[in-house]
């Protein structure tokens, strides 16, 4: 799925009263204006595509996907040290996990859920 030349997004915004500070997410990097990232955004019932949730997205920095030490995300580590096009074959060749794959015709959350209820009977 290719997305066009823009879009918009909500992010994290700001907190406090007379000193606004920068809302975080804990071992999330905060997304910067003029900065570039890798989206990894979740697909909806309806195809629409969902925003990323706040550590749905990848730092490219000098050109490399950038993970935090400590990211508990399978996909983040493995691409750490990527280029944005390395990411994209990558993903162009992936393929379903096999649990999933049986509800692939489901819509991502019935998807979820029966993957989900699979697993734990198991």
């Amino acid at each position: 799925m290719e997305l066009g030349e823009s879009f918009e997004m909500e992010g994290l915004g700001w907190v406090g009263g007379h000193a606004k500070r920068p809302m975080i997410v804990e071992n999330v990097p905060r997304m910067e204006v003029g900065e570039v990232y890798v989206l990894l955004p979740a697909p909806e019932a309806d195809g629409a595509l969902d925003a990323p949730s706040p550590d749905g997205y990848l730092p490219i920095v000098d050109g490399k996907a950038v993970v935090s030490g400590d990211d508990p995300q399978d996909f983040k580590r493995r691409v750490a040290g990527l280029t944005i096009d390395e990411i994209k074959h990558l993903l162009e060749g992936a393929q379903p996990h096999a649990e999933a794959a049986p509800y692939l015709e489901r819509a991502p959350e019935a998807r979820w859920e029966a993957t989900e209820a699979e697993t734990a009977g198991s």
